[in-house]
Parts: structure tokens; C-alpha cells; sequence
């Protein structure tokens, strides 16, 4: 039996989790004073070598094998899509190669965005925004799409429920941590909604190939009643 690999590449995956001390504020709303505290921390450690759920070197794991790599992050810029994991064999890139695998149309040239050879280009200039409790994130694009955390239809589930409508976007939580993923191109509408009394931390990163630049932002008030905006 013939076995090939297909393998989605350019779309931030988690390849581990990284732990640290960091310093926070502890609120005490009803004296309205704060201490400080330091505790334990962890966060998702990002890499564009995957599909958003597996990492390119499990994708690819046997050896010997015709591997063929799907460039998921240009076909969503082109295309205006937001495949991943969960759908790559619904992407047309899968669709157009499936025939070929399969001996329909064999000795035809590979579609579009897809190539036996591991894209070299580096990812397009990206942003990875993360914020630790108690709020979360959304985010807006020109064309109204949303990512970020949803309502669940089912009212009895405490499942997280998202949407990831916004191209090569993600939002994902890990702990108190919730993080969203987005192109640096575009125009993007930021909120981070409170969930409860206490301050926050904010981080915005930049990643362009290997360099990232890092803002931060720590200790912010917040309510379950406070909303933030920013472009």
C-alpha cells in the first residue's frame, strides 16, 4: 500500500509551554488597596512550522515517505480563507492534489500553494496578543469578521465556544492565559472585555521572520463591566 504525507505549514502552533515567575498586583476592592504578589506563570510557546494544532515535525514524522507541504498561510491571504487542521482537506489546495495522489490525473504539475519542498519564505509580519485574567479578547477586522471567544449555543455546556473568522487568525486560552493570533496587515479593531474585578496584563507581539518586538502593558484595572478599544 502506498502511504504519503500531507502537511499544513505557516499558521501559528503551539510546540510547547514555557514557565515563569512574574509579579502582579493583588486588588482588594471593598478598602481599595492593592499588594504585591508574585506567582507562578505559564505561556504558550508559538511557532509557524504547523497547521494551528500539530507541529510540522509530527505531521511529517515517517521517513521515506512522499511528503507533500501545503503553504496554508499564503492560500489564506490569496484566497480570503482560514484553513487550518481541522479543515485542511476541505482547503482547495487538498482538493486540487487529491486526484494526483490518487492516480486520476497523474503527471501533472502540484497545484497551486502546495510543493514536495518546505517552503523557505518566512511567514508573513504577524501579531500574537495575549492577556491574562480576568478579561479576554476579541478582535474585529474592516469587514466585521470576528475572532475571538463566542456564546455558546448550548447554554448548559461550559465548553469554550470561538469564532476564527478574520484569515490566518486564531484565539486560543491556555490557563488564565488567552491568547489571538492576526496578520500585521490590515485594519484591526482590538477589545478586551472585563470578566471580573482585579488588573490585568496586556502583551502585544510582533513577529516579522526571526525578529519579534514586544509591548507590554501590566496592571490595569478592570471590572466585569470595563471594555477597552484600540486600532
Amino acid at each position: 500500500m502506498r502511504a504519503v504525507q500531507v502537511a499544513g505549514w505557516g499558521i501559528d502552533t503551539v510546540k510547547g509551554i514555557g514557565y515563569a515567575e512574574r509579579a502582579k498586583k493583588d486588588c482588594t476592592l471593598l478598602i481599595f488597596s492593592c499588594r504585591d504578589v508574585t506567582e507562578l506563570t505559564h505561556r504558550a510557546l508559538m511557532t509557524p512550522d504547523g497547521d494551528q494544532t500539530v507541529v510540522l515535525t509530527s505531521q511529517a514524522a515517517a521517513r521515506g515517505l512522499s511528503t507533500y507541504y501545503v503553504d496554508l498561510q499564503k492560500a489564506n491571504i490569496d484566497l480570503d480563507k482560514n484553513w487550518r487542521h481541522a479543515n485542511l482537506t476541505e482547503s482547495a489546495p487538498f482538493q486540487e492534489l487529491f486526484p494526483l495522489l490518487i492516480g486520476a490525473a497523474s503527471g501533472q504539475p502540484l497545484p497551486a500553494y502546495v510543493s514536495t519542498i518546505l517552503p523557505t519564505a518566512p511567514p508573513e509580519k504577524r501579531l500574537r496578543l495575549r492577556v491574562l485574567s480576568p478579561a479576554t479578547l476579541h478582535a474585529y477586522d474592516a469587514a466585521g469578521r470576528h475572532t475571538g471567544p463566542a456564546k455558546n449555543p448550548d447554554p448548559h455546556s461550559d465548553l469554550l465556544y470561538k469564532e476564527e473568522e478574520i484569515p490566518n487568525s486564531y484565539y486560543e486560552e491556555f490557563g488564565e492565559g488567552k491568547y489571538l493570533g492576526l496578520p500585521a496587515s490590515g485594519s484591526v479593531r482590538i477589545e478586551i472585555q472585563g470578566l471580573a474585578t482585579g488588573t490585568f496584563t496586556y502583551e502585544v507581539m510582533s513577529v516579522d521572520g526571526d525578529r519579534t518586538e514586544t509591548r507590554l502593558y501590566k496592571d490595569i484595572p478592570v471590572t466585569a463591566s470595563t471594555t477597552a478599544r484600540m486600532d
